[in-house]
């Protein structure tokens, strides 16, 4: 029979025992399964990637300035414009490229201007000045948006309030 000092000592080695099992077997879970856990989250920028294409839009009320962020120059020959003032889009969009066309002041500059090259280089910048009578005309705190359509499909879109 064990002494009366003893089966303390004997209960402490087991239970001593019991947790180092428990922990290793926990840590051999935690280590086998670490490549299926999901990854913590990233911050990433509110922003295109660098590849995607990209206008910057300035809304002056009715001066529309546009630029061509990449990354690749765009055929204006196979370009449409779609502009929207609070969701509700222009009674006459520009044509590409245009001069003289109802709703839009004669003489843009840019890249739309029909004097201008046959492709929007990146970094290049044209204007758009909306007049009577297209409607509706941005007035100070209207949301625009101009989207950009290449061979029929959504190349890039930008908002600017005016």
């Amino acid at each position: 029979m064990l002494d009366r000092g003893t089966v303390p000592i004997v209960a402490h080695i087991l239970l001593v025992g019991l947790v180092v099992v428990t922990a290793a077997s926990a840590g051999a879970i935690l280590v086998t399964t670490a490549d299926v856990l999901p990854s913590a989250p990233t911050f990433e920028p509110d922003r295109p990637a660098e590849s995607e294409p990209q206008i910057d839009l300035e809304a002056d009320r009715a001066e529309l300035t546009l630029t061509h962020r990449g990354p690749d120059a765009i055929d204006l020959g196979a370009t449409a414009v779609e502009i929207t003032v609070d969701g509700e889009p222009l009674r006459f969009d520009p044509t590409v490229p245009y001069f003289s066309i109802v709703g839009f002041r004669p003489g843009p500059t840019g890249a739309f201007n029909v004097a201008g090259d046959d492709q929007w280089e990146p970094n290049k910048t044209t204007t758009i000045e909306i007049v009577p009578p297209n409607d509706p005309i941005p007035q100070a705190g209207s949301e625009v948006t101009v989207t950009v359509h290449v061979n029929g499909e959504q190349y890039a879109r930008a908002s600017d309030t005016a």
